[in-house]
């Protein structure tokens, strides 16, 4: 089981201010940690993730996505290739509401055979009910009983 994670539940984990989805989120990084990596993102993330906090100049924050999208945390790091941009334009082919980004995010988790897409883009989840899950508590907390 793979389990992709849109940049926005990094967001979540790291400058959310639901404490309860934030220690559910790193409860979810440490039972992956432990199982062996099943957590998987796009390399699209390490530029999405800085934008905000490198405009408002907060550095921690900054370095903070830096080491979360580093080796660890059961997290796998997905190149953002030729292959996943051709997925990419047949995603938007299909749906041309879709945009860019969102693609090869959902191109990268088809890659990677993700079996859930956890966000919290209403739009996304709206597109993939089926796979696309919202961060809630209960949600991450279930995946993470699986892992351990």
């Amino acid at each position: 089981m793979s389990i992709y994670l849109d940049t926005n539940v990094f967001i979540a984990a790291v400058e959310g201010d639901r404490d309860e989805i934030r220690s559910a989120i790193w409860r979810l990084f440490a039972a992956s940690e432990l199982r062996g990596g099943v957590l998987a993102t796009s390399e699209l993330s390490i530029a999405e993730l800085p934008v905000k906090p490198l405009e408002m100049e907060l550095a921690a924050v900054v370095q903070s996505y830096s080491d979360l999208l580093t080796d660890g945390h059961g997290l796998t790091v997905v190149p953002v290739d030729r292959d996943v941009l051709i997925r990419a334009a047949h995603i938007r082919k299909d749906d041309r509401a879709i945009k860019l980004p969102d693609a090869i995010h959902l191109a990268t988790a088809d890659r990677t055979e993700s079996s859930v897409i956890l966000t919290d883009d209403k739009r996304l989840s709206a597109k993939r009910p089926g796979v696309c899950r919202p961060i809630l508590v209960e949600t991450l907390d279930a995946i993470a009983r699986e892992f351990s």
